[in-house]
């Protein structure tokens, strides 16, 4: 019921720089933030497992994906993340999603709704994504078997920093080999704290976002340098 209310609320978008090192700005992950009367605002991570259950989440994913048209129209040269239930993949709703197939747009993934939807029908639907040229990030990855990761077709692993310290390194070397073994790009997120940042680092892992690096930001121009 929430995600029902927050529908019909505003939706405002915040905006979360993803660096190489310091200042090479490589992806924008994009929040769809929804005002609830109720509970506040909520986050695509908050909303986006939790609805998928109700059609509400396929209106919310592809009015984000309006976003996205609006905003690399203005920024063609920009990565943007957004992440969308598993509901898109769907017959009913991947031709539409496939209509928003462009270079600028990577399609985030949580691997357990892929694992809740049936191998056979998550791998359907992605391959015909892959095919039409879609970019495709998988999430979810530090709480997920390390067989899993070589089952869905990807091109990024979005990783959460908060997952990983010095007592599971070597988890964090395999899922770096495996990476590289299959030709897979890393991204970490939520690097609130700057306590294990040279453990990414020192694997070569160096794609960060959180709010110890930078801020998210609610205008797209103040990352991208424009006034």
């Amino acid at each position: 019921m929430a995600v029902k209310k927050s529908a019909t609320k505003p939706i405002s978008y915040f905006y979360n720089p993803f660096y190489k090192g310091t200042s090479e700005l490589r992806y924008v992950e994009v929040w769809q933030v929804l005002e609830d009367e109720v509970l506040g605002k909520l986050y695509p991570w908050q909303y986006t497992v939790g609805a998928t259950a109700s059609k509400r989440i396929e209106a919310l994913n592809f009015i984000a994906l309006a976003q996205f048209q609006k905003d690399t129209a203005k920024f063609p040269n920009v990565k943007f993340i957004y992440k969308l239930s598993t509901r898109l993949l769907e017959e009913n709703n991947i031709q539409r999603l496939r209509g928003f197939v462009g270079k600028g747009l990577i399609m985030c993934f949580d691997i357990y709704n892929l694992e809740k939807m049936g191998e056979k029908d998550a791998l359907m639907g992605l391959n015909f994504l892959v095919k039409a040229g879609a970019h495709i990030m998988i999430e979810g990855i530090a709480r997920a078997p390390i067989e899993l990761l070589t089952k869905y077709p990807a091109e990024y692993f979005l990783l959460d920093y908060r997952y990983y310290n010095e007592g599971n390194a070597g988890v964090l070397g395999m899922v770096k080999q495996l990476a590289d073994h299959q030709n897979v790009k890393l991204a970490v997120c939520n690097v609130n704290n700057d306590t294990n940042i040279g453990m990414f680092t020192d694997l070569g892992i160096d794609v960060l976002s959180g709010t110890s690096l930078v801020k998210p930001r609610k205008r797209l121009d103040n990352i991208m340098g424009v006034e």
